[in-house]
C-alpha cells in the first residue's frame, strides 16, 4: 500500500493534475447571411473541481486569429467567454460577415501540455446581386439587327436568372399581369430585332434561400426607317373650291416630313387649329397619334389650274426616305343636254286630231299604225267620191222631171 503511494508521488505533477476534458461536439456547421453577425461555438467541459488555467486560440485556414485573447488585424472578431464551474465557453463572434469569412475555423484549447481541437465550418449565404452597373441600362437597336442582353448575377447559392418583358401600363388590367417571361440564363439573345421589341426588359436573379432578389432593367428603343401611306390616293374637285390630301407616316426617328407639288414644298406650320385661322392657300395640318406615328394633311384653298396634279408625301430620316403620291383631279363643268320628249300615245278610245295623226304617224314605232291610217283615209275618200256622184245623178233627174212638168202646162 505504501509502495503504491510512493509510485503515485513519483509521477509528474502534470499527469496527476490533468483534467478530464471533452467538447460538447467536435464538428459543427454554422450558416450566416452576408453582413450579419454569427457566433462560432467552442464550448467544452472540464471535470475538475478547481478551474485550471485554459488557453484558447482560434485559427482559420491555419492562420491564427487570436493570441493571448488578442485579435490580429480584425476588429470584427470577439471572444464571448463564460466560465461557470466546470463549463467553459469560448465562442468566436464575427460581426458583419463577408463572403471571404467562409471556411474552416479551429478552436484549440490547451491545459498545460494537453490540447483539444474543435472544427467549425462557416458557410456564408450571399443574397443574389448583379455584377457591374446596377442602374437601368438604356439601349438603342436598329430594326433587323441582333443583340444580346447580359445579366451577370452572383450569390451563394448560385442564383437563377429569369428574363421578363414588362407589359405596357395601359394593357396591364386587360392582360391581368405586369410582365411576361421570355427566357432564362445570364444572357438573353434577340435575333432580327423588330419594332415590337421596343419596351422594357428586366432580369431577376433569385435563389432557394428566400433572400431578397436582385434585378436590372433594360429600356430598349428600336429605330426603323420611315414608311408613308396615303389616305386618299385620288381626289376630284372643281376650280375655286378647296380640297385636302392626307397621309400617315411611321418611323423612328422621324426627322423631316413635308408635302411636295411641282418642286414646291409645304411643311407643317403648326396644329390644325392654326390652319383653320390661317388664310394661307396651302396649309399643313399635323397631328401625332403616337410617338412614332404622324398624320399630315395638306389643305389647298381656292383651286386653280396650277393646283391640279400629283402631290407627294415625303418622310426622311438617317435610316432612309419614303414617298407616296396622291392625285388632285379637276372636275369639268357639265354641258346641258338637249332632250326631245317622246310623242304621247293615244289613250284607248281617244280620237286623234289631224295633227295628232300626223305626229303619231311619223313616230318610228307607229309605222304599222301609219299604214292603216293612210288606207283608212283612202277608203274615206272613195266613200266621199261615191257620195258626190250619187248626189249629181239625183240632181239631173230632178231637173229633167221639172222640165217635163213645165212642158205639159
Amino acid at each position: 500500500m505504501h509502495l503504491l503511494w510512493l509510485v503515485a508521488l513519483s509521477l509528474p505533477c502534470s499527469v496527476l493534475s490533468a483534467p478530464k476534458t471533452f467538447f460538447a461536439s467536435r464538428e459543427e456547421l454554422v450558416e450566416g447571411t452576408l453582413s450579419e453577425t454569427v457566433i462560432l461555438p467552442c464550448t467544452f467541459v472540464v471535470e475538475q473541481q478547481t478551474q485550471p488555467e485554459i488557453n484558447v486560440i482560434w485559427q482559420k485556414d491555419k492562420k491564427t486569429l487570436t493570441f493571448n485573447k488578442q485579435f490580429v488585424d480584425d476588429s470584427r472578431l470577439k471572444i464571448v467567454s463564460t466560465g461557470i464551474k466546470a463549463s467553459n465557453r469560448f465562442d468566436l463572434q464575427i460581426s458583419e460577415i463577408r463572403a471571404s469569412d467562409e471556411g474552416l475555423y479551429r478552436c484549440i484549447a490547451s491545459f498545460g501540455n494537453k490540447f483539444f481541437v474543435k472544427n467549425v465550418t462557416l458557410l456564408v449565404t450571399v443574397p443574389p446581386y448583379i455584377k457591374g452597373r446596377q442602374t437601368d441600362q438604356q439601349m438603342t437597336l436598329i430594326e433587323g439587327d441582333s443583340s444580346v442582353l447580359e445579366c451577370l448575377a452572383g450569390g451563394r447559392p448560385e442564383p437563377t436568372v429569369v428574363w421578363y418583358k414588362l407589359v405596357e401600363p395601359s394593357l396591364v388590367k386587360e392582360m391581368n399581369r405586369d410582365k411576361i417571361p421570355v427566357g432564362e440564363g445570364q444572357r438573353y439573345s434577340i435575333s432580327n430585332v423588330t419594332r415590337q421589341c421596343q419596351g422594357t426588359f428586366i432580369c431577376i436573379a433569385s435563389n432557394d434561400k428566400m433572400l431578397p432578389s436582385a434585378s436590372k432593367r433594360f429600356n430598349i428603343t428600336v429605330q426603323y426607317k420611315p414608311a408613308v401611306s396615303i389616305v386618299n390616293e385620288e381626289i376630284s374637285q372643281r376650280r375655286g373650291l378647296s380640297t385636302m390630301v392626307m397621309c400617315v407616316i411611321t418611323g423612328n426617328p422621324l426627322q423631316e416630313f413635308y408635302w411636295e407639288h411641282r418642286s414646291l414644298m409645304f411643311r407643317p406650320s403648326g396644329s390644325g387649329s392654326s390652319c383653320e385661322s390661317s388664310s394661307l392657300k396651302h396649309c399643313v395640318y399635323l397631328s401625332r397619334p403616337g410617338g412614332s406615328v404622324i398624320r399630315m394633311d395638306l389643305l389647298i384653298r381656292n383651286l386653280t389650274a396650277a393646283d391640279f396634279g400629283q402631290y407627294f408625301c415625303v418622310a426622311r430620316s438617317k435610316l432612309g426616305t419614303d414617298r407616296k403620291s396622291a392625285s388632285v383631279l379637276e372636275v369639268e363643268d357639265a354641258q346641258p343636254e338637249i332632250t326631245r320628249e317622246p310623242p304621247q300615245r293615244p289613250v284607248s278610245g281617244q280620237v286623234l286630231t289631224g295633227s295628232d295623226r300626223a305626229t303619231d304617224a311619223t313616230a318610228p314605232g307607229n309605222r304599222h299604225a301609219t299604214g292603216s291610217t293612210l288606207q283608212g283615209a283612202k277608203g274615206s275618200a272613195r266613200s266621199a267620191g261615191a257620195g258626190l256622184g250619187g248626189r249629181s245623178l239625183l240632181s239631173t233627174a230632178s231637173w229633167l222631171l221639172l222640165l217635163l212638168l213645165l212642158s205639159n202646162l
